[in-house]
């Protein structure tokens, strides 16, 4: 297949080794031709903004809500997450693949998108008239239902707001754009408006607006790239098998990350749903960088499949296996060893209880990266869903077990250990699955695990030094990561060369 040049006028010719971040070849596609580099950064870039504007706004609301505000949202956010998983059937995923597969043909597209909107508006009826049972019949539920009703919105928005179509047609530039606007939008809507710890509801009311806000613009946009208008010959039941296997795969998966939430607040209330919604905020943040390439590769990996072309899909497994390492692993040791300073950075010292719940949190932040890459980069392109369903189930069996013995006497931590534990029993079950489709020796343990090792003492000599929390995590941060690269370049570890060499590329492309 025909390299396609890219815009500063690469071919692609510099060697297979590159592969994964200047390749444009993606088959005969007569919507777009989307390098996988260009959507890595863009996808990046959209996970960075996730990073980032956590990191402006939670530290002032969290202040201002206070823990018992906060654990009243998050409570509720976690809740109605449930119900949003009823309504979406697993079609955020399985739509991401069904349109990848189709995307060539305008009809098909349009008739597939149709179905999957379908099912999602038949199961949002029954996911509000779950909620509307709960609320009249459950006190914690109804008591607080206005900020329920809030959340609720984004359940019919999830619903037709076809995110999944986008990423299906690798459209990360429009839903970049989309999805920056209308956040740095809610930003500033959150400290114009967000004063009082009684303006809870008001909160709530800004994160929907940033959630359904860019899938209300997705209806807008979406006759772009498929009819508006009946096709007909409509089949749901096709799409039903599978889509259920893939909502089995998100509702039990949402058991071992979100139920310690939800148990924590019919247990223990909700200021301990406050202090470990931090330390949860933490490790979602360090996924949301650590999953960038992974997203984007679905896709890609889908449509290597759907064309037969496995080795090429082998080739890119690979490649995130390697960069997941890299970044997962060092991700993980930095916040552990600087736990306390996040904590009092993010929301200060009434949230000091979140220390030890997050450090036990932490050692999960590398098996969820690694976890994301066996999910979505090999397992499920080759239509092992009922794998990673099983896999799920045993970290959701371990979750509520140990939620039920450890929340009511320790809390937080007890929830932290379950989630952590739940975590482990997921790798477990997809490593034994996922090893004869990855080559796990293609990732450099012999040069990384040192190069963590050194950036760790490195980064321990600030631990001992009286400074500002903020000042402290930037200094030891630009440390222990300057180190951990500086000893991968030495030691020539692949996937870090080429993108060193990458860069060189394009810094003298730019010079000249």
């Amino acid at each position: 297949m025909q390299a396609v040049t890219d815009n500063n006028g690469d071919t692609g010719a510099r060697g297979e080794s590159m592969q994964m971040f200047t390749d444009q070849e993606a088959g005969p596609l007569t919507m777009s031709k989307v390098s996988i580099k260009k959507n890595f950064i863009l996808n990046l870039l959209l996970r960075v903004t996730r990073v980032t504007i956590p990191l402006i706004t939670f530290p002032y609301v969290s202040r201002i809500l206070q823990p018992e505000g906060l654990g009243r949202v998050t409570f509720a956010e976690s809740f109605i997450a449930y119900l949003i998983l009823i309504a979406q059937l697993g079609v955020p995923t399985y739509g991401i693949r069904a349109c990848a597969r189709v995307r060539d043909d305008r009809e098909k597209l349009s008739r597939t998108v149709h179905e999957l909107v379908a099912i999602n508006l038949l199961m949002s009826l029954l996911a509000y008239a779950i909620l509307i049972i709960c609320m009249m019949k459950v006190p914690r539920i109804g008591n607080d239902r206005e900020i329920f009703v809030i959340f609720s919105i984004n359940i019919v928005m999830g619903a037709v707001g076809m995110d999944w179509m986008y990423e299906g047609l690798e459209q990360y530039s429009y839903i970049t754009v989309r999805t920056l606007t209308l956040r740095l939008v809610s930003v500033i809507l959150i400290f114009l408006l967000i004063h009082r710890p009684e303006q809870a509801p008001l909160y709530a009311g800004i994160v929907v607006f940033s959630v359904s806000g860019p899938q209300l613009v997705n209806l807008i946009h979406a006759r772009k790239y498929i009819a508006l208008r009946p096709v007909g010959r409509y089949h749901l039941s096709p799409h039903m098998k599978a889509a259920l296997i893939f909502f089995l795969m998100a509702g039990i998966t949402a058991v071992y990350t979100s139920l310690d939430k939800v148990m924590l607040g019919f247990i223990a209330g909700d200021a301990p749903v406050g202090y470990y919604s931090v330390a949860v905020k933490v490790k979602n943040v360090l996924f949301l960088c650590i999953s960038a390439l992974a997203a984007v590769l679905l896709p890609r990996s889908s449509y290597y499949v759907g064309t037969g072309r496995m080795e090429a899909q082998r080739k890119l497994s690979n490649k995130a296996l390697n960069y997941v390492f890299i970044v997962s692993l060092s991700l993980a040791l930095f916040f552990f060893l600087y736990t306390e300073e996040s904590v009092l950075f993010l929301s200060g010292k009434n949230y000091v209880p979140a220390v030890l719940p997050m450090k036990i949190i932490m050692p999960g932040v590398g098996l969820i990266g690694l976890t994301n890459v066996f999910t979505t980069q090999v397992l499920i392109p080759i239509g092992k869903e009922k794998q990673v369903l099983s896999a799920n189930v045993a970290g959701a069996v371990i979750d509520v077990l140990l939620n039920l013995m450890l929340i009511p006497k320790y809390g937080a931590v007890g929830a932290a250990v379950g989630t952590l534990a739940a975590e482990i029993g997921v790798f477990c079950t997809l490593l034994y699955y996922g090893r004869r489709h990855v080559d796990l020796h293609s990732v450099e343990y012999r040069k990384i695990i040192p190069a963590l090792l050194l950036a760790g003492l490195a980064g321990w000599v600030f631990r001992i030094m009286e400074m500002n929390a903020f000042l402290k995590l930037l200094l030891a941060s630009v440390v222990f990561f300057g180190v951990y690269g500086t000893v991968l370049i030495v030691t020539k570890e692949k996937l870090t060369m080429e993108v060193a060499g990458l860069l060189k590329i394009r810094f003298r492309n730019r010079a000249s």
